[in-house]
């Protein structure tokens, strides 16, 4: 975990585990993010249980009416996504089924649904049943309203009798795990990023900002190229988002800067080639209806048709571009460096992938254009989703934040970037995410603090495993926590003890 500098004044480490085991027994840690809810005890090193955030109604329950908290008529977290492979192997239809994502930029959007969800995770993971008798701490996306969080606290008051229970910020858990009270965190919840700046344990919320560009966000376009490159209309239904987004994580790596260029440009000549070809590709557009899929989280200020149609052509010109590209002998250098930025990051040459289609499965190799253009999304949205995007890169959501708090932290900050989320454990997104920010800081000044960019090899739970801690220590049981009786009397107690 690293250790904590003397202003810090945080302990880390084997000292929080033994005070654990003596000044919070029994305290449960739910970690809620969009792809999953990690759930364990307070003082474990790592979470007992990760529950995948999807339901799905059982067909023959799909005219029955359901009662609030029944689980009965769902399929709950790795059992759908198991039950979703298991129709991919028998080659069934699944675009019929009812899927359910009860969180999204991670809070909750359907209450009914997240309530079968927690059950599977108290009764199923937990072990604890269905009125558990502990303390819960639960952690929250930035920005979430007062009416969310007061809400949040019912369900676990009313329909799980919780007898107590505190809420904090995922951003600040996350710096925690680092071994820091200061500094400022880049947190990714599937479709969302958050830069959350904090100093002394406190989060500062003026100078937190958020952006849709998330791993969700390289998913949803790796759909389509996919659906496109290979003719496979089905990689755009929903039931086959998890596999998309299995191919993501096991596939992608990020290019360093000094390579970008040339790799990128070599592709971009390819896409230049076939801008004639736009009245063409929106017939296609329109046979596969694939207008609203891809901007289902995403938001639109102004104009939204013509932004929609714009962002669907510059995806599907891109996708176009890879198709043709792939039986396109690669320039020279663009292939050396592509070869050497491959060593470097230790990934695999070849990436093959096995589509659980039949029961012996269906081989794709996933073309090297897919594997390192679409991560470019995360630091140069425009470059992939076309210039009506308005959503900030990852690089500069951490810029603009550290420029929004005072100019006597920034130093503190730029010397303690912590990565946590699924996204940031991508081949290379550290370097890079590094090099962005001093070349940021070179357009405004010749001269600035050395950036310091840490990344633990378990950043993906580290929200997590920071609750772990902070619900270890007797702050937590004497400020922060508070109880199903106080909450009742007063439910402004949310506001007043979340941290």
């Amino acid at each position: 975990r690293g250790e904590a500098s003397d202003t810090d004044g945080f302990l880390c480490g084997g000292v929080l585990l033994e005070m654990a085991k003596k000044e919070a027994p029994g305290v449960i840690v739910l970690d809620i993010s969009t792809r999953f809810i990690k759930a364990g005890w307070a003082g474990e090193d790592s979470p007992r249980c990760w529950v995948p955030a999807i339901l799905i109604r059982k067909p023959e329950a799909e005219k029955k009416d359901v009662k609030a908290g029944d689980v009965s008529p769902f399929i709950v977290g790795q059992a759908a996504l198991d039950y979703l492979q298991g129709l991919h192997k028998a080659k069934k239809e699944t675009n019929k089924l009812k899927i359910i994502h009860p969180i999204r930029c991670g809070r909750v959007v359907d209450w009914d649904a997240a309530e079968v969800l927690f059950r599977q995770v108290f009764v199923n993971e937990m072990k604890v049943g269905s009125h558990p008798n502990h303390t819960v701490l639960v952690t929250e996306t930035p920005f979430s309203a007062e009416k969310y969080r007061t809400r949040l606290c019912r369900l676990f008051f009313e329909k799980f009798r919780l007898p107590s229970i505190g809420i904090a910020n995922r951003g600040t858990m996350a710096l925690f795990d680092s071994g820091s009270a200061t500094g400022i965190v880049l947190i990714t919840s599937g479709d969302v990023s958050h830069a959350v700046p904090v100093y002394k344990g406190l989060a500062l919320k003026h100078a937190t900002v958020s952006s849709k560009i998330a791993g969700k966000t390289i998913t949803e376009v790796m759909a389509r190229c996919l659906q496109i490159m290979d003719n496979k209309q089905f990689f755009m239904e929903g039931a086959w988002a998890p596999v998309v987004s299995e191919i993501k994580d096991q596939s992608c790596f990020v290019l360093s800067s000094s390579r970008r260029k040339v790799l990128v440009q070599d592709l971009i000549n390819v896409r230049e080639e076939i801008e004639a070809r736009t009245k063409e590709l929106q017939t296609v557009l329109e046979a596969s209806k694939l207008e609203a899929k891809i901007d289902e989280e995403i938001k639109i200020n102004e104009k939204p048709a013509e932004k929609r149609e714009h962002r669907v052509a510059v995806v599907t010109k891109l996708a176009e571009a890879m198709k043709k590209g792939r039986n396109k002998n690669m320039k020279k250098k663009a292939r050396q460096q592509l070869s050497s930025e491959k060593s470097n990051l230790k990934v695999d040459d070849e990436m093959l992938y096995e589509l659980p289609i039949g029961t012996e499965g269906k081989i794709i190799s996933i073309h090297d254009s897919l594997r390192y253009v679409l991560p470019e999304v995360l630091f140069c949205p425009q470059s992939i989703l076309g210039n009506h995007n308005t959503e900030l890169g990852l690089s500069d959501l951490i810029f603009r934040s550290i420029k929004m708090c005072d100019v006597g932290l920034e130093k503190m900050l730029v010397q303690n970037i912590v990565l946590a989320g699924e996204i940031t454990e991508l081949p290379g997104f550290t370097a890079r995410l590094k090099t962005e920010m001093e070349n940021a800081y070179k357009v405004i000044s010749t001269e600035f603090d050395e950036i310091v960019v840490r990344s633990d090899l378990r950043r993906r739970d580290g929200a997590w495993r920071g609750g772990s801690m902070f619900a270890s220590l007797p702050t937590f049981a004497t400020n922060i926590r508070f109880s199903r009786e106080k909450f009742f009397q007063d439910e402004k107690i949310a506001l007043k003890q979340y941290f």
